[in-house]
């Protein structure tokens, strides 16, 4: 299961006038919001949603804290004034960057394959437990994966083919091929028949 911090860790803002970035929780200065980075900072600061704008509008911060800064935490607290000590607020809208796609926008798909890729194969090991021939458990784990060689994987790596379904006039997906198509139908009734 993700975490809302792991899944803002595929994101950043980009920071013009910092009123709409949040100092602590949203990711801004690195590659993980300054609560995850400063963990003991972000526990005593008497307001964990204060904006870049709302922070950096006077010198020194304008960030106060429960307790006193002391060892540690002052250490910590130094180390977080150094890393934004070059920050500059300008003149513009913050904008959210989307670190999964080129375009830098959100996407449903580019979430679906991140947490594809990145959640236990809870699916796989059940695949592995089906009493049919090895080969056949090899190639449903393909095609669970989705990496099988047809038309439209091979033209994500170029290949210049007519991604058409010879039989139909649709691409040939992996959806299409295994479950939509009639022929594959037929294929599989005789196949699992005969088995």
């Amino acid at each position: 299961m993700h975490t809302k911090d792991e899944v803002f860790t595929k994101s950043s803002f980009h920071i013009k006038d910092g009123t709409k970035t949040r100092f602590w929780e949203d990711t801004w200065v690195g590659d993980k919001p300054l609560k995850v980075k400063y963990p003991s900072l972000f526990n005593i600061v008497r307001d964990p949603h204060a904006t870049i704008s709302k922070v950096m509008a006077t010198r020194p911060l304008n960030i106060s804290f429960k307790k006193a800064l002391v060892d540690n935490k002052l250490i910590e607290w130094l180390n977080l004034i150094a890393r934004i000590a070059d920050v500059e607020l300008v003149e513009g809208s913050d904008y959210f960057n989307w670190n999964l796609t080129k375009s830098g926008l959100f996407s449903v798909r580019s979430m679906y394959l991140h947490l594809i890729d990145t959640q236990p194969p809870f699916l796989h090991r059940k695949i592995w437990k089906i009493k049919i021939l090895l080969k056949i458990i090899i190639f449903l784990w393909f095609l669970q994966r989705g990496v099988v060689l047809i038309k439209d994987n091979l033209a994500r790596k170029n290949w210049k083919g007519s991604q058409k379904c010879i039989y139909y006039n649709r691409n040939e997906t992996i959806q299409h091929l295994f479950l939509e198509c009639t022929f594959a139908k037929i294929i599989w009734k005789i196949i699992f028949f005969c088995y």
